[in-house]
């Protein structure tokens, strides 16, 4: 009896010295300083004439954001010639009706395979670049599209898309896929001495797709759905895509990209989508969203493209 009696009471000692709360425990923890260094994002896609991109100066988790004004230089090379070649400043991104993160190139991206590279210079932060090959153009077929052809897990009507995607062979093929429409973007009217005239433009709209395929990535709003080739090397692969046109007009044009991305661009699109969905939810596993910048942080996506009409 005496025996329990000392462990009751060196018990109640240790949880006395814990003060009111036994489990709760303080700790310091130091964090490092940032150097700040340039945060740059450029993509470029295969056709495209543009090339889409934006250029800062990159805080630590503690650090204060000023509005400050950093000019830069950027140049793009393919295969070491220059393609273009850029100034600006970071206040340009502050005014969106200047489109300020579109770069006309003098001629559209090729999709023949280059070596492209990306240097920034920031006066003050230092510079960064990065450097990526563009993929091999993807092989791909749609082998059934319906309208309304399959249920949704809600059990409503959605269009039904199989798309066969012909992977060559060796590792390390990663894809994109997306499902969109052409139809009409914007009308300007105008009035001259009574006579009124309107010009419309035409744009390209995404549509949200789905698929119940396991191997398949979230990869965000513009790229939507990705995988790998690890477990199709070398052949055939059909995937099921489910999607609702309901909000295209009767005059859209329907459409499902495949994108050839190159590893470190899938592995960012990746990160980065579940970064955002962990975004606020303290319960969630911490993401680190991977860079592909050398000297300092963001990415670089270069990827090919194949469009297949679906009507």
């Amino acid at each position: 009896m005496s025996r329990l009696s000392a462990v009751l009471t060196m018990t109640l000692l240790v949880i006395s010295a814990c003060g009111d709360d036994p489990f709760r425990q303080v700790v310091d923890i130091e964090l490092p300083n940032h150097d700040p260094a340039p945060a740059i994002s450029v993509e470029l896609v295969a056709g495209d004439s543009i090339v889409r991109h934006s250029v800062a100066r990159s805080y630590g988790t503690q650090d204060e954001r000023t509005e400050e004004e950093l000019h830069y230089e950027m140049v793009l090379y393919r295969d070491d010639a220059e393609v273009l070649r850029h100034g600006g400043t970071t206040q340009d991104f502050t005014d969106p009706s200047t489109n300020p993160s579109n770069l006309v190139l003098p001629a559209p991206v090729d999709s023949m395979p280059a070596r492209y590279r990306i240097e920034v210079n920031i006066p003050g932060l230092g510079s960064a670049s990065s450097e990526e090959m563009m993929p091999t153009r993807p092989n791909a077929r749609v082998v059934r599209f319906e309208r309304e052809g399959a249920l949704s897990p809600d059990g409503e009507r959605v269009d039904a898309l199989s798309l066969e995607i012909s992977d060559p062979p060796g590792p390390g093929n990663y894809y994109a896929v997306a499902v969109g429409y052409r139809g009409l973007g914007a009308t300007r009217c105008f009035n001259n001495q009574g006579v009124i005239t309107c010009d419309s433009t035409y744009a390209d709209f995404s549509l949200i797709a789905q698929t119940p395929n396991p191997l398949v990535r979230d990869l965000g709003y513009a790229y939507a759905m990705g995988l790998s080739d690890a477990s199709f090397d070398g052949q055939d692969y059909q995937l099921e895509v489910q999607f609702s046109s309901a909000e295209a007009s009767e005059n859209a044009s329907l459409f499902v990209e495949v994108f050839s991305l190159t590893e470190a661009a899938f592995r960012y699109l990746v990160s980065k989508e579940a970064f955002d969905r962990a975004r606020g939810n303290p319960f969630a596993e911490p993401v680190t969203v991977t860079n592909n910048i050398d000297g300092g942080y963001g990415y670089f996506i270069v990827a090919n493209r194949r469009r297949l009409m679906l009507e």
